[in-house]
Order: C-alpha cells, then structure tokens, then sequence
C-alpha cells in the first residue's frame, strides 16, 4: 500500500475512533454517517497575533512553522510509533485485531459476538480496513453481490465499504438479518454457528 493511501487511512481512522459517533437504542443501529477528512487550514501570518473583544474572548492567527526535512521525519516517525503501540496494547486487551473491538461494539456487535467476529476480521482482510480482492471490500470483505442492499441504504460498493465504521455496521446489518431469521448470522463468511 502506497504512503499517501496508509497515511490518509491513519487520518481517517485517527479521527473516527476520536469523534467517537457511539450509537445508543435498541440492537440495531442508525446507519452512521460516512467518515470524512478534517481539513485544518491556519492562517497567513498577521502582524497582530491575537486580538481581544469586549466579551473577553481572544482570537489568535496561527502561523505556520516551518519544519526541516529531518523534523518532519521525525514526527511522522513518533506518530506512527504511537499508533502501533496503540494497536499492540488493543490486541494485548481485546485478542486478534483488538484495534477494531470498541468500533466494532459501537456499531451493534457483541462482547460475546467478538471473538467469532474476530476471526473473521484477521480471515478475511487481516484486519486492513483497506483490502480489496476485485469484488470484496474492506475489514470484513463485504461482497459485490451486496451492492443493492447498500444502494437501497444510501451507500456503494466497493467505496464506502473501506469505512471501517460503515463495514462493520453492514457486517452486522448482514449478521443480524440471518440470525432473526433462525439462518446463521455467520454463513456469509463461512464461519460455523455455535
């Protein structure tokens, strides 16, 4: 996977899990909303820093820093090591693509749910929110052949099934339409019921 495309996952995924769009209700939630980039644009340099109103509220100009090469490097370098300690203790909690547990329960799976669910994730896209294999997409490998059923919920295949909240919440979606059927939620992915 190219450095930008790693880089803007890391970006999307950073403020996914720090927005936190937890679900409250019954079992089956809400679609969530797609997750999308945050852009933050400072402003030019002005000759006065921060100006103060008369409500006492203080407005300052960012300016920008100019960083070496090196400093650049550096901090990339520390984000990226903070994000693999993140998902190391997650995995050291939670098993096998740990990162993706509390995502995973926000959206409707279960605590009970998760170790099956697990497995799933780690067999299917060893828990890349970006694996694609022609006509499977995303952590859970939602198939083309769901393509309408996402049609009819405002959503396209394969795109926004590399949303790692919008995968999982299908995935469940799926799941829990063949479990309230009496079918087992877990046959799409060729996973035994128990």
């Amino acid at each position: 996977m190219n450095r930008t495309r790693w880089t803007l996952g890391l970006a999307i995924l950073s403020i996914t899990i720090l927005i936190g769009l937890g679900f409250e209700g019954d079992k089956t939630p809400e679609p969530p909303a797609r997750t999308t980039p945050v852009t933050v644009t400072l402003a030019p340099p002005s000759s006065a820093p921060a100006t103060t109103t008369s409500t006492s509220t203080t407005t300052v100009v960012a300016t920008p820093t100019t960083l070496s090469a090196e400093q650049i490097a550096e901090q990339a370098q520390l984000e990226i090591d903070m994000y693999h300690d993140w998902v190391d203790e997650q995995r050291m909690l939670h098993g096998r693509c740990g990162e993706w547990h509390d995502l995973a329960l926000e959206v409707g799976w279960t605590e009970a749910e998760w170790d099956t669910l697990s497995t799933v994730l780690y067999t299917e896209s060893r828990c890349q929110f970006d694996a694609w294999n022609g006509h499977d997409a995303g952590l859970t490998q939602i198939n083309q052949i769901h393509s309408e059923w996402l049609a009819e919920m405002g959503y396209t295949h394969p795109d926004d099934m590399f949303d790692p909240r919008l995968n999982l919440w299908f995935a469940y979606r799926l799941y829990s339409s063949r479990e309230e059927i009496g079918k087992c939620g877990w046959k799409p992915w060729s996973e035994p019921c128990r």
